[in-house]
């Protein structure tokens, strides 16, 4: 636009007019996740969560629900969650890029170890893994409580058990095993 020229209004029978200008809100935004349908019974409206941006590393950002779908998408069985991002120091912008972490669920007396540690596939919530005790595998039955695809919360587990990784094949009837702590 140039000064003095004629400015359409919104209802002049244009299908699209171009606007003078957009106000964008910087002071609040709306931050979109997808959530995988075994989660979206933990969502509720006032959930907190925490956002890293790619741009800001080292800062964390405190976001709470404020609306979800309340229904899933029938082809990707995801849920629409929207958050409200406070930004009262301007430094965050629009389509910045970060990420999500949302504590689904607190289980302090439970313990985690890493998914591979299963020793056999997950029926019915309960699994088992290798266990080393007096110096052998133990086959140990634990019963499963939440799957993050990484970690896997048991039941059946005390904190002084050695768990071993990757096991391979029918480790019970090995004499002996040697254990090394991981950093996992």
């Amino acid at each position: 636009m140039f000064p003095g020229a004629f400015v359409n209004s919104a209802d002049n029978g244009k299908q699209f007019v171009e606007p003078l200008f957009i106000i964008d809100r910087t002071d609040l935004f709306r931050v979109v996740v997808l959530i995988a349908e075994r989660d979206v019974r933990f969502i509720h409206k006032g959930t907190t969560a925490m956002m890293d941006l790619d741009a800001l590393p080292g800062q964390r950002f405190p976001i709470t629900v404020a609306r979800f779908a309340n229904s899933l998408d029938k082809r990707t069985r995801l849920m629409r969650v929207e958050f409200d991002l406070k930004n009262p120091t301007g430094e965050i912008y629009n389509d910045m890029y970060g990420q999500v972490m949302i504590v689904l669920e607190r289980g302090s007396d439970l313990l985690s170890i890493p998914s591979p540690c299963l020793a056999s596939k997950p029926a019915k919530a309960k699994a088992t893994v290798y266990v080393v005790r007096a110096g052998k595998a133990e086959k140990t039955e634990v019963e499963l409580v939440m799957d993050t695809g990484v970690r896997v919360a048991v039941k059946g587990l005390t904190v002084d058990d050695q768990v071993i990784l990757n096991p391979n094949n029918d480790l019970a009837g090995q004499p002996a095993v040697i254990p090394v702590l991981t950093k996992d």
